[in-house]
Formats: C-alpha cells, sequence, structure tokens
C-alpha cells in the first residue's frame, strides 16, 4: 500500500535534525504514478505482466489470457489463469473434465470465477487445470470462456466427457466447444436447483422435505428423457401423493402445478 510505502520511508530517514523532503502526499502520488506506468492505469492491465504473471516460482507464465467481448451492449471481461504442467493434461485423448463455477470469492467488479478440473489418469483425481475470473454468466460468457481454455491448448483438445451444473446456458456452450463429448449433468446441483425453487415457491417444509427424499424427484433422472413427461412426472406426483396420505399431509396441489411447470420448461 503506498501508505505503508511512505511509513517505512519516514521510519528510515527521519532523525532529530530538520530534514525537508516531499511531503506524504508527494510520495503517495509518486507510487502511484510508478504503479500505474508499470502495471497500467487499470486493474486488467496488472495482471498480465510480471510479477503478477508469473509463477510463485517465477520459473512460468501463469497469466494465459485476456478476453473483452459485447454482449447485450456492454463490454465483458475474462481472464484465465493456469499452470502449465497442468494445462498439458487437457490434450490427452478422450480426457474427461468437470467444469464448476462459484460466485462467493471474487474479486470486483467480476461476477464468477469457472473452474475447469481435469481428470488426472495418474492419480485418478480431478486436478484443476484453469481458472476464468468472468464478468458475467450468460450462455456467451461460457462460450467465449471454454473457446479461450480451447486456444490455450492450441485446439488440442480431445474431450470424452464433461461433468458440469444443469444450466441451460452452460450446457449449451459445452455442447458447441466440445461436439463429440457426453454432457453429464451434476445431480447436487440438479437437486440444489430445484430445492431452491420448491422454496421459493412456499410450498410447506414438510413436502419439500419428502420430494428432496431418495425416490422420488431423484429417480427422474434414471428415466429416458423421452419418457420423463409426462410418464415420469405423473409417476413422481403420484408416488408423492401416496407418501403424503399415509402420513397425513395435505398435498398443495396449486404450488406443485407451478412447480412442475417451471420444471417442464427448465429440464
Amino acid at each position: 500500500m503506498p501508505s505503508k510505502i511512505w511509513e517505512l520511508i519516514r521510519e528510515q530517514f527521519t532523525s532529530a535534525r530538520m530534514v525537508h523532503g516531499l511531503t506524504r502526499d508527494q510520495v503517495i502520488s509518486r507510487v502511484y504514478r510508478t504503479r500505474n506506468r508499470h502495471f497500467g492505469s487499470t486493474i486488467y492491465g496488472r495482471v498480465e505482466v510480471p510479477p503478477l504473471s508469473l509463477t510463485k516460482a517465477c520459473d512460468a507464465t501463469f497469466f494465459q489470457f485476456y478476453y473483452t467481448y459485447v454482449d447485450g451492449g456492454e463490454v465483458q471481461h475474462i481472464f484465465g489463469w493456469g499452470h502449465p504442467a497442468l494445462i498439458r493434461l487437457l490434450s490427452y485423448n478422450q480426457t474427461a473434465l468437470y467444469i464448476d463455477g462459484t460466485f462467493h470469492c471474487v474479486p470486483t467488479p467480476f461476477y464468477q470465477c469457472i473452474v475447469v478440473m481435469v481428470h488426472d489418469r495418474g492419480s485418478k483425481c480431478f486436478v484443476p487445470c484453469m481458472y476464468c475470473l468472468t464478468t458475467n454468466k450468460s450462455e456467451w460468457t461460457y462460450w467465449h470462456t471454454l473457446h479461450c481454455v480451447q486456444a490455450t491448448t492450441g485446439i488440442t483438445m480431445d474431450v470424452g466427457t464433461v461433468s458440469c451444473d444443469f444450466e441451460r446456458g452452460l450446457i449449451n456452450a459445452v455442447g458447441d466447444q466440445f461436439p463429440e463429448a457426453n454432457i453429464i449433468g451434476c445431480l447436487f446441483h440438479f437437486m440444489q436447483a430445484v430445492r431452491r425453487k420448491i422454496q421459493k415457491l412456499h410450498i410447506p417444509g414438510e413436502e419439500v422435505t419428502g420430494m428432496m427424499l431418495r425416490g422420488f424427484l431423484d429417480s427422474l433422472i434414471v428415466i429416458p428423457h423421452d419418457r420423463i413427461d409426462p410418464h415420469g412426472i405423473n409417476y413422481v406426483i403420484e408416488k408423492f401423493k401416496s407418501a403424503l396420505r399415509k402420513r397425513g399431509t395435505e398435498y398443495s396441489h396449486a404450488k406443485w402445478v407451478e412447480f412442475w411447470a417451471y420444471f417442464r420448461k427448465t429440464w
């Protein structure tokens, strides 16, 4: 921090005699000008040059790309980081990817951090290869992010499967960028999203808990897609109503009709 630099210099050069020099504000202003001259006047330019662009050991480039595009009339930004040794894992044959996004640990002005992980056949673990900060979460954001990840590998990725959230924009982008890959939705994210919607409709808590039990809503993920509506949904509804009757609980018909309309449209 410029103020800490000022305190350090003052402690080193202050003595019993009177010393005439720059004021505190002048020193801080000079620190800001020097930093901007080296890193650039925007936060986007500062990560592109050393030392922030390098790995901790300063032996490789950690910063990989900075992409700008316009979506809905607004300028959007995407940054990508990754260790070269881990990025090479993305170029193996028939890789298994896991793509996830988080919103709770991103700096301003970014909206989310997309993490691209790949299954390492040696350790048999999913290894995070790329970290991407984005200022949006639209389908175009995912499309450009995955395209930049591909470009980082030299367009050498041969993807077998992709596991990701049940988010339409992300699924569409994955399908465009990796058309030969099998897309596997994450059950945890699916159940989490559905639970949030049920609670938003103010369905009684006892019914929410019951629908989340094994054998009810989750049974729809093992039914062939063309059999989910209406056969699979009707099966879940009747089984759920029967379970509620045994407990002496009334089925909130109007609210569940609204939920199943959402389910058909979204999933």
